[in-house]
Parts: structure tokens; sequence; C-alpha cells
């Protein structure tokens, strides 16, 4: 239909990447709210007519789809370019800094945080431990580098470079502390914790985090992904579903 349109899943953090996005630019009330459940559950009906590859989160404006959580997010921050924060500088050698920062974090962290999630033996949880601390040293020599008083990547404007992780980390913290004992901010990492705690006390994303409830429960199917005897659970109750579209405006 026509119109603006989300189509995500409340527990995904490629997901949580856009809809948090979406709320820091105010304009939430424009768009229509689609959940869509991931895993065995996925309509047939989004791959056929939403999004080919079968991801979330997708923006759908007037039949044009987009999609990749790093592409959707930047789409919402040029789509709506005097609403809410500013999500990409100005500064062309910024924005290029944020869009290489993205792209090697995803490479780097992805597969070392998961992995811990998956591990059953100690020493493989362990290993997965020093991997794990190897990309938040990583990703703390980043924001280092940046030589600014913080506590974002980009001084104190909030910016995709740290939308990009924080919706990870904050699950990974939830579900590792539980699961592994394991805290992901080390205190050789004072400028990633530092970023970390002044996102996730943002409005926007207090209104658009899950809970940990719902993430444990989604997550333990990774936990036991060694032992084959469940798999991750995407679905979602309906009242952790996106907010409701909002009413149709009244005829005159």
């Amino acid at each position: 239909s026509e119109g603006l349109h989300f189509f995500g899943n409340r527990i995904c953090p490629f997901a949580h990447r856009t809809f948090w996005a979406v709320y820091e630019k105010g304009v939430q009330d424009r768009f229509q709210w689609h959940h869509i459940d991931l895993g065995p559950t996925k309509p047939a009906w989004y791959k056929e007519a939403i999004n080919p590859g079968g991801t979330v989160p997708c923006c759908f404006e007037n039949g044009d789809a987009i999609f990749e959580s790093d592409v959707a997010s930047e789409w919402a921050d040029e789509r709506f370019p005097h609403d809410g924060a500013r999500l990409m500088p100005i500064n062309v050698v910024q924005r290029a800094r944020i869009r290489v920062f993205v792209k090697d974090w995803g490479s780097k962290a992805l597969k070392a945080f998961y992995g811990m999630l998956r591990t059953g033996s100690l020493e493989a949880r362990n290993a997965k431990v020093e991997e794990c601390l190897e990309v938040i040293a990583w990703t703390e020599a980043q924001y280092a580098a940046q030589n600014n008083e913080g506590p974002f990547f980009c001084g104190d404007q909030l910016t995709l470079a740290d939308v990009a992780w924080i919706p990870f980390l904050f699950r990974f913290q939830v579900t590792l502390s539980a699961f592994h004992n394991f805290d992901v901010f080390p205190a050789s990492a004072p400028l990633c914790r530092a970023a970390y705690e002044a996102a996730i006390a943002r409005d926007a994303f207090v209104a658009t985090q899950p809970t940990a409830e719902l993430l444990l429960r989604a997550y333990q199917g990774y936990r036991a992904e060694h032992l084959r005897d469940t798999t991750p659970d995407w679905s979602l109750p309906e009242d952790q579903w996106y907010p409701s579209p909002p009413p149709a405006p009244e005829a005159e």
C-alpha cells in the first residue's frame, strides 16, 4: 500500500538499528509498523512481495523497498533531513569513516560474539572470550582515534557509527552475562562503556529496546545449539510487536 512502512522484529539487532534510527528522527508516527516472525514461521508473503532476501529490517515507501540495516538507517536519516537528530555528519570525511567503521565492526564482531553464545566446553568458551575482548579492544581503539571528548564516535553527536553496534552489545550484555557470566565491557574499554551507557539512556533507545526476558528466551536457542535440542525462538507475543499504525485522519 502507499505510504511509509517498516518491517522488522524487535528481537533482531539488525532491525533494532533502523527502528532506533527512526525514533531518533522523531518520525515514528509517519510509519505503519509490521512485525515479521523469523525462522520457520516467517511469512512467505514477506519474501515474495516485500524483501526478496527475506531479511529485516525493510523500509517500504510507495512500492520501493530499502533493506540492509546500515543502508535503511542511512536512508531514514536522509529521507527526513529536517527532523530529529542528524545521524550522519555533514563532513564528508567523517561520513566515510563512519561507513568504514560500520562495515569493519560487523565483519569482526558478529562471528566472535555469536560464536561465544554457541560454546559448550570451557575450552571453547575461553577461546571465544579472547576473540570478543579483541573486538572490544579494536572498537575502543577506533573511538580513541577520533580524538574527541565523546561520549560518541563523533563527540557529543550520536551517529550511525554508534547505532551500528550498540543494539548488538545490548543483547550480548544481557545474554552473555546470564549464560557465561561475561561482562562485554572490560575495565580497559572505558570509551566503549561510556558510549554504550550514554546511548541506552536516550529516549529513543529506551522506547525501542526489547526486554531482557524476551532476549533471554530468544537467545536460549543459540546457547543450546551445541546440544542440537532447540533453535532460536524469534516469535513474539502480540503485545511485544511494533507500535500500532497511527489512526487515519478524519475526513473533513
